[in-house]
Parts: C-alpha cells; sequence; structure tokens
C-alpha cells in the first residue's frame, strides 16, 4: 500500500473488518454469512507486513489476506506470494490472498492477472499461484452506499461517483442518520473519506464536495470555542459558517463569524487529520495550525497530510 494511504486504509480496516469481508463476500468467493477474527500480520522474519490478515471461523476454514494498492507496483504478485508463503507457515492455510483493492485505475497493471505463473529455463511452469483482483473503480458506487457503514468511503472511488461527490457526501450523511451512527464512527468515516479523495479529486472538487459536512459542529474543540466567552451573535456566525460557508449579504457581525469558522474549519480539520494519521500531535504544531489565519495555506497544508510521513514535514 502506499505510504500516504497506509493509515487512513488501515484504520478502516481495523475497525470495520467486519463490514469490508461481508459486504465483498461475494467477490471474494465467501458466504455472505462468514465470521472472522482478524490476526497479527507482521511477518517479522523478512521485516514485512501484510495489510491485513483474517482467521475464517467455522464452518469456513483458512486466511483471508487483503492487501490495499493506490498506486502502480509492478512486483505486486511477487509480494503477495512472499505473504502467502510466511503467512501459511506462520497460521497455517488455506489462504485467500486478495491482491488488492485497487483504488484507483493508474494503480492497475497489466501483471495484476490473477495467476502469478513461474518458468523453468526451459519454459516448463514449476509454480502457479492464484490470487484475486478487486478494482474499487469497477465496483457499484450504489451499493456500496446501501452496504455496511464500513465500505461507505469506497464510494467515492467508484466511477458512479464521478461529477457526483456533493451527492455521495450527503447520502453518507443519510446512512448515519438512518442507522443512528455513533458520533466516533460519521467522524472516523467522514475523515477518511475526506482524505482518500485526494486519489482522485481535485482540491476545490473536495472542498466542495464536503462544503455542507457538519460532523466537527459538536466535537470538544468547537465547544469550548463557545464557551471561551464570544458575543452571541458572533457564536451564532460561527454556526453559519461552518454548516453553510460564506454567505454574502448578512450583517457584518455574523459575516465574520462566516469567516471565522470557515478558518476553524481548517484548522479543526487539519489537526483531526494530523491525529488521525500519526496520533498524538506535538503543542508546538498546535500552536502552529492554530495561529494560522491563511485560508490557502491550510487547505495546502490539510492535502499535504496526504503525502507526508511525519508531522515535522508538514508547512504551516
Amino acid at each position: 500500500m502506499a505510504k500516504p494511504f497506509d493509515a487512513v486504509m488501515k484504520e478502516l480496516l481495523d475497525a470495520f473488518a467486519a463490514d469490508w469481508v461481508i459486504g465483498l463476500a461475494s467477490q471474494l468467493g465467501l458466504p455472505a454469512d462468514v465470521a472472522l477474527e482478524p490476526l497479527d500480520a507482521d511477518l517479522a522474519t523478512v521485516q514485512r507486513s501484510a495489510d491485513k490478515v483474517f482467521r475464517l471461523k467455522e464452518p469456513e476454514q483458512g486466511l483471508l489476506h487483503i492487501e490495499v494498492q493506490s498506486s502502480r507496483d509492478g512486483d505486486l504478485p511477487g509480494r503477495l506470494l512472499t505473504y502467502h508463503a510466511l503467512l501459511h507457515e506462520r497460521h497455517g492455510g488455506p489462504i485467500t490472498s486478495v491482491a488488492v483493492l485497487l483504488l484507483r485505475a493508474s494503480a492497475d497493471v497489466g501483471k495484476l492477472t490473477g495467476v502469478l505463473s513461474r518458468l523453468d529455463r526451459d519454459g516448463t511452469e514449476y509454480l502457479r499461484f492464484r490470487y484475486r483482483v478487486l478494482r474499487v473503480w469497477q465496483l457499484s458506487g450504489e451499493s456500496l452506499l446501501t452496504g455496511p457503514l464500513g465500505l461507505l468511503p469506497l464510494a467515492v472511488l467508484t466511477s458512479d461517483a464521478k461529477e457526483k461527490l456533493p451527492e455521495y457526501v450527503a447520502r453518507m450523511r443519510i446512512r448515519f442518520e438512518e442507522t443512528n451512527a455513533a458520533k466516533e464512527t460519521r467522524d472516523l468515516l467522514f475523515s477518511c473519506c475526506y482524505l482518500l479523495c485526494g486519489l482522485l479529486y481535485t482540491e476545490d472538487m473536495v472542498v466542495n464536495g464536503f462544503a455542507g459536512v457538519t460532523f466537527m459542529l459538536e466535537s470538544t474543540t468547537y465547544q469550548g470555542i463557545l464557551r471561551d466567552g464570544r458575543k452571541e451573535g458572533m457564536a451564532q456566525g460561527l454556526k453559519e459558517g461552518l454548516r453553510q460557508g460564506l454567505d454574502e449579504g448578512r450583517q457584518e457581525g455574523r459575516q465574520e463569524g462566516r469567516q471565522e469558522g470557515e478558518l476553524l474549519t481548517k484548522q479543526l480539520v487539519l489537526l483531526d487529520l494530523l491525529r488521525s494519521r500519526f496520533g498524538a500531535v506535538s503543542s508546538e504544531l498546535e500552536t502552529r495550525v492554530q495561529a494560522q489565519t491563511n485560508l490557502d495555506v491550510l487547505q495546502h497544508a490539510i492535502l499535504a497530510t496526504l503525502r507526508i510521513a511525519s508531522p515535522d514535514e508538514l508547512q504551516v
């Protein structure tokens, strides 16, 4: 898996393992009611780690190995074979290897045929390894939007989602309301979805697509802002700013509040995404983010979290 998206996909796979397997069961050759348990994917003997491995429970047997790929990797079939052999040695078999949820078409290479064949010098085949390939852009966006919650972020990566990002984000909100999803679940899935959009969409498309997302309105940070003694008109402006963005023609005080709301939104999104990727954020970096008032700088920093390997690389 490409490093910028490691944290996003591993977070989704860890938090919504059952959703992923059940939602994709038909394409994995598994029954819809399959039960499983996560296994340690660390293969320390060769300093490698598979993305996610599960043990299937009765009546199914063996392991399920899921590898996620967002960029081209011509060595992937051979790497899958290595993982397969090491996992079989450590945990036993049989093993269903999913070469990947390919997240975007640019990650597809001709070698991902589902079969790895090794030939002797005389051309005789001495090894044949089979694996499965799931291309996310070919999946049904409608099925992902109406399936298990943990698969919702993948919906925005389908071909069906092109030119429909705001609609898909709005439908995610509706799903959360219909299922009474916990706030933590909503926050995590929206954050992961926001990050994954960086694979396919421009900055403007992502900003416009998430313009109506209000999942941070009830965050402890935002509530602290409301309690800090600001005037009632400014607080109302903040709420409108977070919900609707800039809206010309309002009273001057509310206009300032909406501008402040947009600034605070970007600051909070940046800090939340940093924590999601790297865990704790240093007080020095948090202070720098909160002191930054240039909206363009903050937006570039948000998207930069998709590429940096550590918070120290962030320019803000």
